[in-house]
């Protein structure tokens, strides 16, 4: 074999080897380190139900934790005083619990009326952002589902709103919650 030929070939299994070592370098499977989050919200027993489930896909990364909402208006017991209820600008919605500086735990009720078909809910973290979002069915002017989630720090906000016909929210109501 000639020299130049033992070169060449010296030179192709080196752009060949260089070749591999760059592709499984940037195409092996990477760890996952996210953390992930959970919400999930469950229906009460002896009451009637819609439910509404979302069929997003939401990453961990993305901060959102989805669940599913389950209507529970025969069940539910209003502990809370009407001078203590959020509501939107409009009257729209009322939200009678939780209210306002409240601390709140995986499980809470989230209860109110409203004049609207449909209410949106957003339970924000004050260090991740959305721990879970979802829409609750309004039924007879009513609207409740519990609520479960996993917060990272100990405060955050709860957003309820409804939405006109381009999707665009109105009715809101924000109120700053503690978590347990």
């Amino acid at each position: 074999m000639s020299k130049n030929r033992k070169i060449v070939l010296s030179v192709i299994a080196l752009v060949i080897a260089g070749a591999l070592v760059w592709y499984y370098s940037y195409n092996k499977p990477q760890p996952k380190q996210q953390k992930s989050y959970h919400a999930t919200i469950h229906q009460l027993p002896n009451s009637p139900s819609t439910n509404i489930n979302s069929s997003k896909s939401l990453s961990p990364s993305s901060g959102v934790n989805q669940g599913s909402s389950t209507n529970n208006i025969n069940s539910v017991q209003i502990t809370t005083s009407p001078n203590q209820w959020a509501s939107s600008s409009s009257g729209n919605i009322v939200l009678q619990d939780p209210i306002a500086n409240q601390t709140i735990s995986s499980g809470f009720y989230l209860i109110g009326t409203a004049n609207v078909p449909t209410v949106f809910y957003n339970l924000l973290d004050n260090q991740v952002g959305v721990i879970s979002t979802n829409s609750i069915n309004v039924i007879n002017g009513k609207f409740s589902a519990v609520v479960n989630f996993k917060p990272v720090s100990q405060s955050g906000r709860l957003d309820v709103y409804s939405t006109d016909p381009n999707g665009k929210e109105i009715n809101l109501i924000e109120i700053p919650v503690n978590f347990n």
